[in-house]
């Protein structure tokens, strides 16, 4: 494993942010986002959920931290390490929160 994985596997937390007024008065839309922490890294990356269904890459300074796949079902992590990925899927716990 790479030190990326050993820092943030075990705190990544994830959460779907749903809603918010301010964005809606401007675009008629509410906005919907998936956000991961982790609290080790002192990180938080944000990623827009354009589809139910929807897979994509968390980078940092162009480094590509982890793959995810956003679903019904949750969310679950690939962690990529620093040579080689890794080839383990983790299933998250996503907790999903509803703004005004």
């Amino acid at each position: 494993m790479s030190i990326i994985d050993l820092n943030i596997i075990d705190d990544l937390i994830v959460t779907r942010e749903q809603g918010g007024m301010r964005e809606f008065s401007k675009t008629g839309v509410y906005p919907d986002y998936v956000v991961f922490y982790s609290g080790k890294l002192k990180k938080r990356w944000k990623q827009k959920v354009i589809k139910e269904n929807q897979k994509g890459q968390v980078k940092s300074e162009g480094i590509v931290f982890f793959n995810y796949e956003l679903s019904d079902n949750g969310c679950r992590v690939l962690f990529v390490g620093e040579n080689t990925p890794n080839s383990e899927w983790i299933n998250l716990d996503l907790i999903t929160i509803m703004f005004d």
